[in-house]
């Protein structure tokens, strides 16, 4: 019990002197989701599993208000489904400053990533639209 008091004592003193100093940056450990690390760049690639990429993009700050919301957010990322061709793909949202669910998207704040089969297909919007037009995917209504 003792050596518990020591161990919590002195990260607690750690944290403290990170605080104080104005200028430090503490980066979260990626399982907490806080984003990359030196041990996880932050790169998003095709072919990078689900798990990959929240270690990489973090928890992102949308949360759901009821059950409906359960497809409209994943990891705190704005999320849409689109079924077409018979294939399912998930499309996040990954944003850069603050928004609500049912704001729009912006392609100056919101970065796509397409997922199939908990994989990414295409990062950024460039990709999401050679994809979108490549498989015929419905438009996105987006604001500039």
């Amino acid at each position: 019990m003792n050596s518990l008091f020591r161990r919590s004592a002195a990260a607690l003193g750690l944290l403290a002197a990170l605080v104080a100093c104005g200028d430090t940056e503490v980066i979260k450990d990626p399982s907490s989701g806080g984003g990359p690390t030196a041990e996880a760049p932050a790169t998003v690639h095709s072919g990078m599993t689900l798990d990959s990429l929240y270690t990489v993009i973090g928890t992102g700050t949308f949360t759901g208000t009821g059950p409906a919301d359960t497809i409209r957010v994943m990891h705190g990322h704005r999320a849409r489904m689109i079924v077409t061709n018979n294939r399912i793909f998930r499309v996040l949202f990954v944003r850069k400053g603050s928004g609500t669910l049912d704001g729009p998207i912006e392609r100056s704040q919101d970065t796509p990533i397409v997922l199939e089969n908990q994989r990414v297909l295409a990062n950024g919007w460039a990709e999401f639209d050679r994809l979108a037009k490549e498989l015929n995917l419905p438009a996105l209504e987006t604001k500039p």
